[in-house]
């Protein structure tokens, strides 16, 4: 068969991985954090699904949103990426961002529960599956999809909200608290971009090139400055952006936000993010099972494997990344109580 040229160009977003044997037909788009396994035949496109699982079953590409969302292995990636990072220039090339909940990912999340809702509402019942942009998913999973999707969209609202106040406190008035929630302008609202590790509001690099494409830039040295600043700004477009994200959830911008509303986002945020850190460690247990040890204590018995084993990988509640991640939720519990603490003195 004649072609007119090569097509075979596939795009796989930050932190996705695929198992050992996996094949992928390109043109393939796979979104930011999914593991793909097995053998796929079919052009498909699920970069609107972060988080998500691409399985294969009998010849048919299952997309399996969010569900990758609570896998340990999605965490350890995430904190091992920047621990890896050894650059000791502080002029560095590369501008990377390397934070997991970000605008980017944030408004892919917020864009899937907008399909999901409309997938719900029109597929038949009696149908076991949806068929997206070339993909199948089961339809029952869609609700469950949903759930952990807006888990975590209300996550990263609250871990927004709650950096800006970090230093609040006890005697701080609602004046200051209102001035320390409000966003500079709106150069972080809209669509955001991932260019090479660097996240940016699309808004600013549409802008560089045009300038580039104009000859305002008309150096190499003037086009790193550009990114630098985007690179260094991007606090300030992120919490441009979630504000935008927090009025189309509560009608008001965080500075005018009641405060009933301040605590509702801080509880929501301190329940959401520990039991996503629970339903990790959950995941991690699984690497300390009967399971596991089947190849450890050969010529022993069952207490030689158990012996031999935790010689080897240590004991879960020693684990550094499981002490890490109970720290962690912690933390959350103890800063979401001493803010609700200050903020319910004000109701």
């Amino acid at each position: 068969m004649y072609k007119l040229g090569p097509v075979h160009q596939g795009i796989l977003e930050r932190g996705s991985k695929t198992g050992s044997f996996a094949y992928l037909l390109l043109p393939a788009h796979i979104g930011a954090f999914t593991v793909v396994v097995g053998k796929h035949y079919n052009n498909f496109d699920t970069s609107e699904f972060p988080f998500s699982y691409i399985s294969e079953e009998k010849g048919k590409s299952i997309l399996t949103p969010a569900m990758n969302l609570f896998t340990v292995g999605t965490r350890r990636d995430n904190e091992k990426w920047p621990a890896r990072d050894r650059r000791k220039d502080r002029d560095k090339r590369d501008l990377i961002h390397f934070q997991m909940f970000n605008p980017y990912i944030a408004g892919k999340i917020t864009n899937a529960i907008r399909i999901i809702d409309d997938l719900i509402e029109k597929t038949d019942r009696s149908k076991d599956y949806v068929s997206y942009k070339g993909i199948t998913i089961p339809r029952l999973l869609l609700k469950t999809a949903r759930k952990y999707y807006d888990m975590a969209i209300k996550i990263y609202m609250g871990q927004q909200l709650t950096a800006r106040m970090r230093t609040l406190a006890d005697d701080l008035s609602l004046t200051d608290l209102r001035g320390m929630l409000a966003s500079r302008g709106t150069e972080g609202n809209g669509k955001w971009v991932d260019i090479c590790g660097l996240l940016s509001p699309a808004g600013k690099i549409d802008e560089l090139i045009d300038e580039v494409k104009s000859s305002k830039l008309r150096y190499v040295e003037e086009l790193d400055g550009h990114l630098f600043s985007i690179y260094e700004n991007f606090d300030f477009y992120a919490w441009e952006w979630c504000s935008d994200l927090i009025s189309q959830y509560y009608d008001y911008r965080p500075e005018d936000l009641p405060v009933i509303s301040l605590l509702q986002i801080i509880t929501e945020w301190k329940t959401n993010a520990v039991r996503l850190n629970n339903m990790i460690l959950q995941d991690a247990m699984k690497e300390f099972d009967a399971g596991s040890m089947i190849s450890y204590g050969a010529d022993g018995d069952s207490g030689t494997r158990n012996s031999d084993f935790h010689a080897v990988r240590g004991e879960f509640d020693k684990n550094k990344f499981v002490t890490g991640l109970k720290k962690e939720s912690e933390e959350i519990e103890r800063e979401a109580d001493r803010l609700t603490a200050i903020l319910g003195r004000n109701v």
